[in-house]
């Protein structure tokens, strides 16, 4: 069932979800996946693990249940927790990598046993997208609430094939925080998507794992910002930056 892995969310010590991101592990198929529009290519899905013993045996497939959480999904890619509390629900982010879209999906409140979860909200973008992080604000008396989706990727995703093959390559970076306007997480009516970093692959090739730490603004002058970390599938460093929030 597990076949291109892409990306794990552990639900506990011995359970997690993971993405099948393609269908076809190469070849035609493969490019198609990634350059059809959605309707035409929801082919990966995401699995749920449940270990019934997590100590050694002879056997490596026993005392372990598969089954498919969610389908028919396109590029199947990141995963993400999101607040406590949310989290406490079952809910967390999924993200179509090709697509720029991230999905919030949760467990159906009468469907808890077979971990299986639903689409509640599609959030499009308009670049590529990878691994995401969420960010929750310890700070929100200052500013405004800053709690949001930190998302990386591709400004130029669909030249990926040819430029990944070349050493001296460039894959141009973007990275977005998106939140609800400052409105219940729960009941957005409009997301405020904010350009926060982007580089031309002079500082960093490639974007796919991006982080959000918070500044304390009593240390900070009275600011409001974070530092931003990324890396990629194709860097050779990690950039680190502030960001005003």
């Amino acid at each position: 069932m597990i076949q291109t892995p892409n990306d794990i969310l552990a639900t506990g010590p011995d359970s997690f979800y993971v993405t099948n991101d393609h269908y076809y592990r190469e070849g035609l198929g493969r490019i198609l996946e990634q350059i059809l529009p959605e309707s035409l290519v929801r082919w990966t899905n995401l699995i749920f693990v449940q270990l019934d013993s997590t100590k050694k045996v002879d056997d490596a497939t026993s005392h372990v249940q598969a089954s498919i959480a969610l389908d028919k999904i396109r590029n199947n890619n990141g995963l993400g927790n999101l607040d406590r509390e949310r989290a406490s629900r079952g809910e967390f982010i999924v993200v179509d990598a090709a697509g720029g879209v991230t999905w919030r999906v949760k467990q159906p409140a009468s469907d808890k046993l077979n971990n299986k979860v639903e689409i509640v909200e599609r959030i499009p973008l308009t670049t590529t997208l990878d691994n995401p992080f969420y960010y929750e604000d310890p700070y929100p008396e200052v500013g405004g609430d800053a709690s949001g989706y930190i998302l990386s990727g591709l400004a130029r995703g669909f030249a990926l094939g040819e430029s990944s093959r070349d050493p001296d390559g460039t894959e141009p970076v973007v990275c977005w925080h998106v939140r609800g306007n400052g409105q219940n997480p729960d009941k957005h009516s409009a997301w405020e998507r904010r350009l926060i970093f982007q580089d031309d692959s002079t500082t960093i090739r490639s974007a796919s794992g991006t982080a959000m730490i918070p500044i304390d603004p009593k240390d900070n002058g009275g600011k409001k910002q974070a530092w931003l970390f990324i890396t990629g599938f194709q860097s050779r460093n990690m950039v680190a930056t502030k960001i005003n929030l």
